[in-house]
């Protein structure tokens, strides 16, 4: 967790949801929270974070999340929130 702003990135993110830990701020996207449940289970379905990672699948991802195609920066705030 990033202490300064609260905040964690979707790799932080998705390690807590890995291995069980309490997750005590969630993630803010398109001005509503993300659902982390959807997001991990379309990570996992493409193969895992790694894979997303390795594979620059995060369009997919995005798309799976129903989020607006206006945010042009998504993938890269996924990745970096």
């Amino acid at each position: 967790m990033d202490n300064h702003s609260g905040s964690c990135s979707i790799t932080q993110t998705f390690v807590l949801l890995c291995t069980g830990t309490p997750i005590n701020r969630l993630p803010i996207m398109a001005k509503s929270v993300l659902d982390l449940y959807e997001l991990y289970n379309l990570v996992i379905a493409r193969g895992g974070l790694v894979d997303v990672i390795n594979k620059k699948l995060w369009q997919e991802i995005i798309k799976g999340l129903h989020l607006p195609s206006s945010i042009t920066s998504a993938a890269f705030t996924l990745r970096t929130q």
